[in-house]
């Protein structure tokens, strides 16, 4: 008999088996019941559009979070902690304010310049400009259940130049001690630069932010405008790595490029080993946040072509040479896929390097049709360095949250789109959402349930 050491809602649990408790998933079978987490006009103009973000902290433990849109200063971001057990999903008691009107969203006339990371199983980081101050972070802190979001710390890293923008994404690159390095992208300074940074974080005391670095790879001349996103390669070669992708155009979607990262934690240098590099023509839109790495040195480059093409690559790192798979495609003009999300599928012992549990809004903007979001499994061979999206859409597949409405103009979920797990057979998706008609701005919710073998 052997057993198998879980980790749920920060509980350790001892699951003792005659076999091996690891699963192989097979289709997501039943959903819930859709709930609003958050909405915008909580606080602030009623009826105003909004945006967020949501952090697995623990399996079955999120926080949601949530902001205005408009471009203007002195803005609100609010958020709830969610538990789920099974097809329950519970959120905090009461909504958190964790910027109360003093949120820049737009520092650069853009809006939308907020994100967040995991730090621990119990703690948040977020992050948001307030011009003329810096970048100022927020230690957020969730129990779980019905308690409500603390703030326990504030702190600023005094940089009135380089003030995040657009959608920044962010990740933990190494923890020593009370010290968090972590990694960010996103568009930066007047004309929507996409850039790579670093910086220390030190939960110790008050809080500080270090910044170690920021990097523009295209410069700061011209124009951008179009999403980034950060992809987490882990450790390689004693360094912490990463690669941007990055869309150039005047619009949100255009020509991808990428260039890659290695920060040495023992000097605090941020290098860019590669610079400004063609990946694909066309217009391609970076609307996913991969929020992990498949292991050290392989990581995903999630998008979405044409307004309607989901696409999936693996991207592997040897210190060297960036290696990117084939695409594998998921979506069609008929059939859109728009703002995917991924997940490593939790496998009862750890998080898979093969299987995935992945969702995509379906028909976004097609007239007289509910837009739905798909959640389906799918997988993945290192050996080939590509994956297997059949499943969207399918029979093994199921739309787990559900516009309210048959669709008139663009409506259901927005950017930075999430699933998480609590184990092996439930999960959920937390999403930005507008409804066909308007009328709802903010977070919708729902669990799914998942067969496995």
């Amino acid at each position: 008999m052997s057993y198998n050491i879980i980790r749920h809602n920060g509980v350790t649990r001892f699951w003792y088996n005659v076999l091996s408790t690891i699963k192989e998933l097979v289709a997501i079978i039943s959903n819930g019941t859709t709930s609003n987490v958050l909405q915008a006009n909580t606080q602030g103009t009623s009826g105003n559009a909004n945006f967020g973000f949501t952090v697995e902290l623990d399996l079955g433990k999120y926080i949601c979070f949530n902001g205005q849109l408009s471009n203007a200063d002195n803005q609100f971001l609010i958020g709830k902690g969610v538990t789920q057990s099974d097809l329950t999903l519970t959120s905090s008691a009461g909504t958190g304010s964790i910027f109360f009107g003093d949120a820049d969203f737009d520092p650069y006339a853009r809006g939308q310049a907020g994100g967040a990371c995991k730090l621990d199983t119990d703690t948040a980081l977020v992050c948001v400009p307030q011009v003329g101050t810096g970048n100022v972070f927020k230690v957020i802190t969730y129990s779980g259940g019905t308690a409500n979001i603390v703030t326990s710390l504030t702190f600023n890293d005094g940089d009135t130049t380089n003030y995040i923008d657009r959608f920044p994404k962010f990740q933990v690159l190494k923890v020593t001690g009370s010290v968090y390095t972590v990694a960010s992208t996103g568009l930066s300074r007047t004309g929507a630069f996409p850039y790579a940074r670093v910086w220390d974080i030190d939960l110790s005391g008050s809080g500080s932010a270090t910044s170690r670095g920021i990097i523009y790879p295209m410069g700061t001349s011209g124009s951008g405008n179009g999403a980034t996103q950060l992809c987490y390669l882990g450790t390689v070669g004693g360094k912490e790595c990463f690669a941007i992708f990055y869309a150039k155009s005047t619009s949100g979607a255009g020509v991808a490029y990428y260039a890659v990262y290695e920060y040495n934690t023992s000097t605090n240098t941020l290098v860019e080993v590669v610079g400004d590099t063609l990946y694909k023509s066309g217009s391609n839109s970076f609307e996913a946040n991969v929020q992990f790495k498949i292991e050290d040195g392989v990581g995903i480059v999630l998008f979405v072509e044409n307004s309607n093409t989901g696409q999936i690559a693996g991207v592997k790192w040897n210190g060297t040479t960036l290696s990117i798979g084939s695409l594998s495609s998921f979506g069609s003009s008929s059939s859109p896929a728009r703002f995917p999300a991924i997940r490593q599928y939790y496998n009862g012992e750890e998080n898979s390097t093969s299987q995935f549990v992945m969702g995509a809004g379906v028909d976004q903007n097609t007239s007289g049709v509910k837009a739905v979001y798909n959640v389906f499994p799918a997988s993945y061979n290192s050996t080939s360095n590509v994956f297997n999206t059949t499943d969207f859409n399918g029979s093994d597949s199921n739309n787990v949250l559900s516009d309210s409405s048959t669709t008139t103009t663009f409506s259901g979920v927005l950017h930075n789109t999430f699933i998480g797990l609590e184990d092996y057979e439930y999960g959920a998706t937390i999403n930005v959402y507008r409804d066909s008609v308007g009328t709802f701005r903010g977070s919708k919710m729902n669990s799914f349930k998942m067969s496995y073998n």
